[in-house]
């Protein structure tokens, strides 16, 4: 699923008024339940903006923000790394390769 905790804490470090990002790096909090796998889709930013405009997507505010600050797009990836994912690079994969290559990291990893 898209957008679930490991969204939530890693975009607050987008806020600087939010300490959220660093009570909770890693962590999910009891009431929640924990995935048994995270999957961290990442894409060079030159590869995001012509897979948006492809798709006659516009971008957020957000995203905006993102592509023009490095830094701040290193500190987000950071925290979804403090959960563990499999981080999967998809820059240059045409989407079935993306999903052979999710597939194979789910069975290397046991999970499938």
């Amino acid at each position: 699923m898209d957008r679930y905790w490991t969204s939530t804490v890693a975009f607050t470090a987008l806020d600087d008024d939010s300490d959220l990002d660093q009570e909770w790096q890693g962590r999910y909090p009891p009431e929640l339940r924990k995935p048994d796998v995270v999957i961290l889709l990442t894409v060079d930013e030159e590869n995001r903006t012509k897979r948006m405009r492809e798709r006659g997507e516009s971008a957020t505010a957000e995203e905006q923000n993102l592509a023009s600050d490095v830094a701040r797009r290193e500190a987000v990836l950071r925290i979804y790394r403090t959960f563990d994912p499999i981080e999967i690079d998809t820059s240059d994969l045409t989407p079935d390769a993306v999903l052979e290559t999710v597939l194979t990291a789910l069975h290397r990893s046991g999970l499938c």
